[in-house]
């Protein structure tokens, strides 16, 4: 069933005059309404991924970091994180479904690849992994309800 109103519009695209149908038509042409959507949808992202790049790290309110708030601390990828986390280059603390990682282990971390590259041999500190799990439980407890 179509329409037999006849109204001329301006393109929001391409800026062409056409003859729309109904009222609601804001594109001249299937091509210039994809072009918009995509348009709209990558400014989303932009806007998107400017606001998480601008939010910052919280680590004064907790002593443990997750895996993503890590990876922009160092200015590396996630992907890496796990990468590292695998390897045990940064120490972490797995629970079920949560992997939390100490505010010190990035520090420790950029501190052994310095002195790796001076030719030192690094040795982890054993002051993270000395910690009990009941203890870190209790931090982690502690910093959710704070």
């Amino acid at each position: 069933m179509s329409s037999t109103i006849e109204i001329t519009k301006t393109c929001e695209w391409c800026h062409s005059v056409f003859t729309a149908r109904k009222c609601t038509t804001r594109y001249c042409s299937k091509r210039c309404a994809e072009h918009a959507y995509k348009d709209t949808k990558r400014k989303e992202h932009v806007a998107r991924e400017q606001k998480k790049a601008n939010t910052p790290v919280p680590t004064d309110k907790s002593p443990f970091i997750t895996p993503a708030q890590c990876a922009r601390l160092l200015g590396v990828c996630r992907a890496s994180i796990y990468n590292y986390l695998a390897t045990n280059s940064i120490p972490c603390f797995q629970f079920k479904g949560k992997i939390l990682i100490s505010n010190f282990a990035p520090i420790i971390y950029t501190t052994l690849n310095k002195s790796r590259r001076d030719g030192h041999q690094p040795h982890l500190s054993g002051f993270i992994r000395s910690i009990s799990p009941r203890a870190i439980k209790a931090l982690y407890r502690g910093s959710l309800a704070g």
